[in-house]
């Protein structure tokens, strides 16, 4: 059986949440053999390392950590809000010139199933394998200035199959850097965006439970209508990949989260020896909060910040 190349990448502070999403991995795919590439910036203390190499140790997984030189980030808007790690993604097939496949995986997901069907996946003359993000209608003007004319198609990074040989061959790296220089003024999601521009007229589609985002449980109309009704039950019901999107508060490392597998994340960081997080403060709301379901808090929030085209959104078919 061959090695199925993992990658992600975090900086200091996102190591615990990499410890509980390999351990995720590890416990789903016992009989599968690993080999982690961790990218990090070259700041990033050796010594931080070591819980993740102790980590694919004990679950006989080989650990490759690659420090990220910034010559592979030039040309690439870097800086503000767009870290370093917003953009490894575009120079992977650069970076890890000696794997001609590999699974990307962000820090903020939780395998639940094995993971060796994704990663037989056949991408033929595909570079890249990716599920479509459903988008909220307000958010066609936003990917549209992208050039992605049908907001459907606009895919999720979280996790990808990529074809790194491919994207060696095409000089991926060219055409991407130029679509992030072209498109700077628009780009939202940073290297997301980007794979957007190059890549959402030709990458094969994923079933939904491969990557069930936070969303997916709050814009239901939206996610059954990109995904269709069956599909949607099933990720729902069986979710492969459990992906934390959006802002702070819907993470599962904070006080205030009120995902379905909020306790699935800790148990798996836990697990992985970092303990639990330190939450500095428990303030009553919050604790309020974390017991509403995802989609009524969202349209609540909606309603509080007088956004009434998502809060309808998220009212229909309630």
């Amino acid at each position: 059986m061959s090695a199925i190349h993992v990658v992600t990448a975090a900086n200091g502070a996102y190591i615990p949440h990499v410890g509980a999403m390999l351990h995720s991995l590890f416990s789903a795919s016992p009989k599968s053999p690993f080999v982690v590439h961790f990218m990090h910036r070259t700041s990033l203390p050796v010594e931080e390392l070591q819980p993740l190499r102790l980590l694919c140790e004990q679950h006989a997984a080989e650990f490759r950590p690659a420090a990220v030189q910034t010559g592979f980030l030039e040309g690439l808007p870097v800086g503000g809000w767009y870290i370093e790690e917003a953009w490894y993604r575009l120079v992977l097939a650069q970076v890890m010139a000696d794997v001609d496949r590999a699974l990307w995986l962000d820090a903020d997901t939780i395998v639940l199933q094995d993971i060796e069907p994704l990663w037989q996946t056949e991408l033929g003359e595909y570079s890249l394998a990716a599920c479509p993000n459903a988008l909220l209608y307000s958010a066609k003007d936003d990917v549209a200035q992208l050039g992605v004319s049908e907001r459907h198609k606009y895919f999720n990074t979280g996790v990808l199959l990529m074809n790194m040989k491919k994207m060696r061959e095409q000089e991926s790296d060219k055409s991407l850097r130029q679509a992030a220089l072209t498109y700077q003024q628009w780009i939202h999601f940073a290297d997301q965006d980007v794979l957007n521009c190059v890549y959402h007229q030709s990458y094969k589609r994923l079933p939904l439970k491969w990557n069930f985002l936070t969303h997916s449980y709050i814009n239901v109309p939206e996610t059954k209508r990109v995904h269709g009704l069956d599909e949607y039950r099933e990720a729902r019901q069986q979710p492969a990949i459990v992906h934390f999107t959006g802002r702070a508060a819907k993470k599962p490392w904070s006080y205030q989260c009120s995902h379905p597998y909020r306790d699935v994340y800790l148990q798996h960081r836990q697990a992985a020896g970092f303990g639990l997080p330190n939450y500095d403060s428990k303030p009553f709301k919050h604790s309020v909060i974390r017991h509403l379901p995802l989609r009524l808090r969202e349209f609540l929030r909606a309603l509080a910040k007088r956004q009434w085209a998502v809060a309808k959104s998220y009212w229909i078919r309630w």
